[in-house]
């Protein structure tokens, strides 16, 4: 049918028939529009049909995707290590101490006392009362070494025509008791000998009153006493040599060696 044939209608029909049409058209229209979807009647039901399928098809995309795993878990935080025992100290030994421990502090090898490092003893030392001192049982020798006389002694001369002393010395054992004498040294006021005039003596003998040094002006007729020493302690042992005033105008060196 043409415009052309509208011209014989009726009014009314011809605008019934104008309606038609126009609902024709809009369902062409539609069904054109909706070819994703399963088709829809007038427009609003087309474009809410797109717009489902949209996000459907997101929906699907969102299902279809690869899994992703969850965050490594992280590790622990290590443990702390105890606490170490207390550092030795005065505060907690009344010995010594050795490698960061108490020692009791009285032996030959480990001597000390208020938590101060432990130290050894020297071979005739020994640590009764957590210090080394001279043990009384060590074995010593005696040396003479010198001695130095003035030119005259209580205002005299040596001897006779005043010449100067013919000296020695000698280990008394008890005191007064001659044990041995160096080589006699004639006509000196000095005297050198370095030799060993008692052997293997104790400690507890040298450290008592029981044994003495003498030097002597020896005489043909009779030796003069010409000075000497005795009453010496640990401090003389463990110094090693010592010079004293012999009272006589002399002084005399001697040295103690361990054995």
């Amino acid at each position: 049918m043409n415009l052309r044939d509208t011209e014989r209608l009726d009014p009314r029909r011809f605008m019934a028939l104008v309606s038609l049409m126009a609902g024709a058209a809009v369902g062409t229209a539609c069904s054109s529009s909706d070819g994703t979807t399963a088709g829809g009647g007038g427009g609003g039901s087309a474009q809410g049909g797109t717009g489902g399928a949209g996000q459907g098809g997101t929906g699907a995309g969102g299902s279809g995707g690869t899994p992703t795993g969850g965050s490594a878990g992280q590790g622990g935080t290590a443990g702390t290590g105890g606490g170490g025992g207390a550092t030795c100290s005065a505060a907690n030994c009344p010995g010594c101490c050795f490698n960061g421990q108490c020692q009791p502090g009285n032996t030959q090898v480990a001597c000390g006392a208020s938590g101060q490092a432990c130290a050894p003893c020297a071979a005739f030392e020994h640590c009764p009362t957590n210090q080394c001192v001279i043990n009384p049982e060590s074995l010593w020798d005696v040396v003479a070494i010198s001695a130095s006389c003035e030119t005259t002694t209580g205002g005299q001369s040596w001897d006779t025509g005043g010449g100067a002393p013919d000296l020695r010395m000698c280990f008394e054992s008890p005191q007064g008791t001659v044990s041995k004498c160096t080589k006699e040294v004639p006509d000196q006021f000095n005297a050198t000998w370095n030799e060993t005039i008692a052997q293997s003596q104790k400690a507890s003998l040298l450290m008592s009153k029981g044994f003495a040094l003498a030097l002597y002006d020896v005489d043909v007729a009779a030796s003069d006493f010409a000075g000497g020493l005795w009453n010496f302690g640990a401090g003389d042992l463990q110094q090693g040599t010592v010079t004293g005033d012999g009272g006589k105008a002399c002084n005399l060196t001697v040295k103690f060696l361990p054995k």
